[in-house]
């Protein structure tokens, strides 16, 4: 075996691990990712808001952003053994005193695969079961 090849892959693993630890929400989220989950909940906007803060003092996701002026929250979670982490950008509608909700996914170095998937899966249906019971 090389050490050489084992000692470049630690190293690149190390870099991309960085890059995932600074990067920030609203720079890797400019747009609306392609991959949206979305559902409506019988809620107001405001109540949403509050809860959307909850979920995220709650569990494991950090709040990397809330913009007021569009709504929208971008949460985020830390590199695990098989991703460099993702952000998940919450926007919020608003449509006669319900809330409609759209839930994106963005990697936050790179990812393919089933990962991204059932990351986004996992974190659309938490954040619905959490609106369900503070509803």
């Amino acid at each position: 075996m090389d050490i050489s090849g084992l000692l470049f892959g630690l190293f690149i693993v190390a870099i991309f691990l960085i890059i995932a630890s600074m990067r920030k929400g609203s720079s890797a989220v400019s747009n609306k990712p392609s991959k949206l989950k979305s559902f409506t909940v019988d809620m107001n906007l405001k109540q949403v808001k509050k809860s959307t803060l909850e979920f995220s003092q709650n569990n494991k996701y950090d709040l990397d952003e809330f913009d007021e002026s569009t709504n929208r929250f971008i949460l985020s979670d830390g590199a695990t053994g098989t991703s460099w982490g993702f952000f998940y950008p919450i926007y919020l509608e608003e449509k006669d005193g319900s809330t409609f909700i759209e839930i994106g996914i963005k990697s936050k170095v790179f990812q393919v695969g089933p990962t991204v998937n059932r990351s986004h899966e996992k974190f659309a249906n938490a954040f619905k079961a959490f609106l369900a019971i503070n509803n």
